[in-house]
């Protein structure tokens, strides 16, 4: 008793930590989120089995892609989230991203110019290395498995870009920091604006940009007929 007694009588008394509050951004964001989103990911983020699942830890560049790119709301329950005409306007994606972003961290995406400094010719090196499996050689997206698609590159901003990347959304990887820097994300982005969206075909007559399906059928309809045309006219000579 003694002890206890000179102890409370020199320790400093304790004070309680509040939790620390949210920014005025971030408030904006979870009346957004508790009118919006809460029915499919719950209170707090943390998910409705069978519904939607957890966003604590997926960061600000999530929302961004999904809700920026109108995928979500979702309007059903399907294999592939579609883009649509988002439903938030770009300071309410913000401040939806914001409330996620402070609720459970997670990725971001950088502010400024996400191209600045971009070299194209990595760039194109890296995206037909990373992202032509999925997205064609021409960035029009491709078909994959149990009703799931690549989608298109073409109505994609920068962040958009680098928000896929950062947050992996449905069958696509996640590219880290560590997969690939800030800097080759710089020039993937680069090359997607600049060749790909811009239209630029290097090559000639693009074909529709199928990739090889199209190139093989003009090769075969094109190519093979003149060679064996050319082949009778040269026998018919001899």
């Amino acid at each position: 008793m003694l002890a206890g007694g000179v102890y409370a009588a020199l320790a400093p008394p304790a004070q309680a930590q509040d939790a620390p509050g949210f920014s005025a951004a971030a408030l904006e964001g979870k009346a957004l989120f508790e009118v919006g989103c809460v029915t499919c990911h719950g209170r707090n983020a943390q998910g409705v089995e069978g519904r939607g699942p957890s966003l604590v830890g997926v960061g600000s560049a999530s929302v961004l892609f999904q809700v920026g790119t109108g995928r979500m709301p979702l309007a059903r329950q399907e294999a592939q989230a579609w883009r649509k005409p988002p439903q938030y306007s770009d300071e309410e994606v913000r401040q939806l991203g914001q409330y996620i972003q402070e609720l459970g961290g997670g990725p971001q995406v950088p502010e400024g110019d996400l191209t600045r400094g971009a070299d194209l010719s990595v760039g194109g090196d890296l995206f037909r290395i990373n992202c032509s499996q999925c997205h064609a050689f021409g960035g029009g997206g491709g078909a994959l498995s149990s009703g799931k698609f690549a989608p298109s590159l073409y109505p994609a901003t920068s962040q958009q870009i680098y928000a896929a990347m950062l947050s992996g959304p449905q069958n696509m990887p996640v590219f880290g920091d560590t997969q690939i820097t800030p800097e080759q994300k710089a020039d993937i982005i680069a090359y997607i604006q600049q060749v790909l969206q811009d239209g630029q075909d290097a090559g000639g007559f693009n074909l529709g940009r199928y990739g090889p399906s199209t190139e093989g059928v003009a090769i075969f309809l094109v190519g093979i007929v003149a060679l064996v045309f050319a082949s009778l006219w040269i026998a018919g000579k001899s």
